[in-house]
C-alpha cells in the first residue's frame, strides 16, 4: 500500500490553540492566510470584506449604446451567503466581486394591509437617464426602507402614462 504525504498530513492531528485541527487544514489556512495578506495587507485589524467583495449594477441592455449609463460604480458590500444582507461571491478568484441577494428588500406588516415598506437596490426607473434610475441606492446601502400605501383610493390621482416606441418614419 503506497501512502502519500496528502495522506499523512490528513491522518496526523494538531493541535493549535486548545481546538484539534488535521494538519491538512493548517497547511490549508496557511495558505489562505498567505493570500489574504497579499490582497489586504499585513495588518489584520485593517482588514474590510468590502474591500474585496464590490457589487457593480449595469444595466440589462448596457451593451447598447443608450443603456450604457446604467453601469454604477462599484462599491463594498457587507454580508455572505448566509447572512440576512444576503450577497455572494461573484467569481471564485479575488478580488471576489460580489453577486447581490436582496435587489428588492420589502417588510410587510400583516396588521396594516394598506401599507408596505420597501427599497430598490437602484431605483424604481430602467432609464439611465431618469432622475430615479439610482435615486434609491443610498437609501438600500444604509438600510432605509420607504413606507408605501397600497391604499388605492389614496393613490389614485387620475394620471395615465402611456409608453410607446418612437416612430420611425422613412
Amino acid at each position: 500500500m503506497r501512502v502519500t504525504a496528502f495522506a499523512i498530513a490528513s491522518l496526523v492531528v494538531v493541535a493549535t490553540g486548545g481546538v484539534a485541527r488535521s494538519a491538512a487544514a493548517v497547511i490549508g489556512g496557511a495558505r489562505v492566510s498567505v493570500i489574504v495578506r497579499t490582497l489586504a495587507g499585513d495588518d489584520p485589524s485593517a482588514w474590510r470584506w468590502g474591500d474585496l467583495h464590490r457589487v457593480r449594477f449595469a444595466h440589462a441592455l448596457s451593451f447598447a449604446p443608450r443603456f450604457a449609463a446604467g453601469a454604477l460604480p462599484a462599491f463594498p458590500v457587507g454580508g455572505g451567503p448566509f447572512s440576512l444582507d444576503q450577497e455572494r461571491f461573484g467569481t471564485a478568484e479575488p478580488p471576489f466581486g460580489a453577486v447581490v441577494g436582496a435587489g428588492v428588500r420589502m417588510v410587510c406588516d400583516l396588521a396594516d394591509p394598506d401599507h408596505l415598506f420597501i427599497t430598490l437596490s437602484t431605483g424604481q426607473a430602467g432609464d439611465p437617464e431618469s432622475p430615479h434610475f439610482a435615486d434609491q441606492l443610498p437609501s438600500w446601502r444604509a438600510g432605509k426602507l420607504f413606507r408605501l400605501t397600497l391604499d388605492a383610493a389614496r393613490v389614485e390621482d387620475g394620471r395615465e402614462t402611456i409608453l410607446a416606441p418612437a416612430s420611425t418614419s422613412a
